[in-house]
């Protein structure tokens, strides 16, 4: 390894281990274990959990799981607020929705900030959005689609194709929204990604757990605000929601 980038390695885990090792937290879970998962992280009603992915790549991915004193229709106004995002997911900046498909169907871009000097990331995201219509579970997937504006004509394409940051190219997750009987949301949100670049991967592991332990407190505190609590989903005859009243 060359000096220079044992330098960029060593200042990024001084600059970062404070986010990984200044909290405490309790290993022991009140919720079953998980196959597969291993918990890491048990703090203000949030577990995190790591996993390994596959053989092609060190690289864990998290799950995050949570109950938040909301109602589903509020929890459902913050992710659909693109640009609440920088309030409360961790790093998030300049959110933009690229194409609207519809109330199930969207294509959006963000930027996640990382400390000097590494380079930021920014990624294009395809998510969908499924709904059981029975116990009113919404189920959102999310799949990194690098090269979507490539060949798009708009201004908004035009500047995300003109970004000096990193293009993230893998990024699979889903957020699992069940609604609970007393009014409150249960959250799971599951995810891997590969930022890409000159990141090792052992540093990128030391990240992972802050990512969902951040995003979901943060998500908690966010979802109180006057306009989401008062915020209602609008369903269709077969019981599935179709938009914001």
């Amino acid at each position: 390894m060359k000096t220079g980038i044992k330098i960029l390695v060593l200042i990024i885990a001084i600059l970062l281990s404070g986010l990984v090792t200044a909290e405490k937290y309790d290993h022991q879970s009140s919720q079953p274990a998980l196959q597969g998962w291993t918990l890491e992280k048990n703090e203000d009603g949030i577990q995190i959990y790591l996993n390994d992915q596959d053989d092609k790549t060190e690289i864990k991915a998290f799950k995050g799981v949570t109950r938040i004193d909301a109602s589903l229709d509020s929890v459902m106004a913050v992710i659909f607020d693109l640009e609440a995002c920088t309030d409360w997911l961790k790093d998030c900046a300049e959110p933009v929705l690229i194409k609207d498909v519809g109330f199930t169907e969207r294509y959006h871009y963000q930027v996640q900030e990382l400390p000097f000097p590494t380079q930021n990331r920014d990624v294009i995201v395809h998510s969908k959005i499924k709904q059981n219509p029975v116990t009113k579970t919404v189920t959102i997937e999310m799949e990194a689609v690098p090269d979507y504006c490539k060949d798009e004509i708009s201004d908004v394409c035009e500047k995300i194709n003109n970004s000096s940051h990193v293009r993230v190219r893998h990024l699979h997750g889903t957020y699992i929204l069940e609604p609970q009987v007393d009014g409150s949301t249960l959250i799971t949100w599951k995810q891997h990604t590969d930022p890409g670049g000159m990141l090792p991967e052992w540093l990128i592991n030391q990240l992972v757990q802050n990512i969902p332990f951040f995003g979901l407190k943060g998500l908690k505190a966010k979802v109180k605000e006057d306009k989401y609590l008062h915020a209602r989903l609008k369903y269709n005859l077969s019981g599935i929601a179709v938009a914001f009243n």
